[in-house]
């Protein structure tokens, strides 16, 4: 199997995914926002790029709930900001979501022509693996941080390639073999090594060390959302 990696959504135009399989990753925190909301029985989350459209979806369903950030903060009129710890059984179960963040939903909003989307996180990354393991060809899409490279998300990438390796023979990419071993090489102390990327620490800077500390945790749940173009689901 050849693994190919894009290291932030920057990168995305004019990239063919025609018949290869994608996972999406925005470890801090949209896919794990994501995997845990459905862990927790969300019925379906509807990503969307922009807070007017999820007004719109709102004023047209009042059941859905709101939820995303902008500059990782709580978007004034939602019900729900992105930290994976609100998003809670009592809250969320057997309900529709919206979910608008800076960089996550843009991301699977640009990948288009693939064969399956996927959404992968360190929360779920030995069960996206085995998902995709019988892939003609694997992109993994690092939403990164507004066009540029982020820590977690690449070492997030090198998580999934690390568990798939065990599974299948990877043609390897330069950029696979390197996130892979990077994962390989500091698996052990993840959050030391995390800790001083710049998107961790702006979200510690900003209170949420407990949404980290939450991401963070390797293979915790076993739900691998699928993206049909318009909605996720499990």
């Amino acid at each position: 199997m050849k693994v190919e990696v894009i290291l932030h959504a920057g990168l995305l135009d004019g990239y063919d995914f025609e018949g290869k399989e994608v996972v999406v990753i925005d470890a801090f925190r949209a896919t794990s926002v994501i995997v845990e909301g459905l862990h927790n029985g969300a019925k379906s989350i509807i990503p969307v790029e922009s807070v007017e459209e999820a007004m719109s979806i709102k004023a047209e369903n009042p059941e859905v709930v709101l939820g995303g950030e902008r500059d990782g903060i709580l978007i004034e009129g939602f019900d729900l900001d992105n930290s994976p710890l609100n998003y809670l059984p009592e809250k969320i179960k057997s309900r529709d979501i919206v979910l608008t963040t800076t960089n996550g939903t843009r991301t699977l909003k640009g990948v288009v022509g693939a064969s399956a989307v996927y959404l992968g996180a360190f929360l779920n990354a030995s069960a996206v693996a085995r998902r995709v393991s019988n892939a003609n060809g694997l992109v993994l899409v690092c939403s990164g941080s507004e066009n540029t490279v982020s820590l977690e998300d690449s070492v997030c990438a090198g998580a999934i390639i690390y568990s798939l390796e065990s599974q299948v023979s990877i043609k390897w990419t330069d950029t696979a073999y390197m996130l892979k071993s990077l994962f390989s090489d500091n698996r052990d102390n993840l959050g030391e090594f995390l800790s001083e990327g710049e998107h961790y620490r702006e979200l510690v800077a900003h209170g949420f060390e407990k949404d980290v500390q939450f991401c963070l945790q390797l293979n915790k749940r076993s739900v691998v959302p699928c993206y049909d173009g318009t909605t996720v689901k499990r």
